[in-house]
């Protein structure tokens, strides 16, 4: 009988092997302890809320808070589609569009950092940065809307 598949796992790791698990460990807890200040960054965290209108990665038009507390709309065109988009109360949408699908239309209300609303065949992004405010907590938002609308 071989003896080598009796001994314990352990008694047959070589130096390199626990040399790649130290690592490992090492590598794990390293990234443990950096994540919360990674997640809660305090310059994104007090930014005042704006939208922004990127077409093929350019921002051609940004909406700051004022403007999005106020209340008002944007017209453009993007690859032969006109959008409408309307804004009010620190949210933004996009109203009207031509686009065959709808997509973006149908996306809604945006008021909360990161929501985007996207309109693929106008290569248009529609996107919400910061808070109302520049607050940590964000009244506004609601977690019974859709995160996502796909077709």
């Amino acid at each position: 009988m071989n003896r080598r598949n009796t001994d314990i796992w352990y008694k047959q790791l070589k130096w390199g092997d626990l040399l790649i698990y130290l690592i490992v460990v090492a590598v794990s807890v390293a990234m443990l302890v950096a994540a919360p200040g990674m997640l809660t960054d305090a310059s994104v965290a007090n930014k005042p809320l704006e939208a922004q209108i990127i077409v093929d990665n350019k921002v051609i038009h940004t909406i700051p808070e004022s403007e999005l507390i106020v209340g008002g709309s944007w017209d453009f065109e993007a690859h032969g589609y006109h959008y409408h988009i309307s804004y009010e109360d620190g949210k933004v949408r996009f109203e009207e569009a031509d686009c065959p699908d709808q997509v973006c239309v149908r996306t809604g209300w945006l008021s909360s950092d990161g929501q985007i609303s996207a309109c693929v065949p106008g290569h248009v992004l529609l996107k919400i940065e910061g808070r109302l405010g520049g607050t940590d907590a964000d009244s506004s938002a609601t977690y019974d809307e859709p995160d996502v609308v796909i077709q």
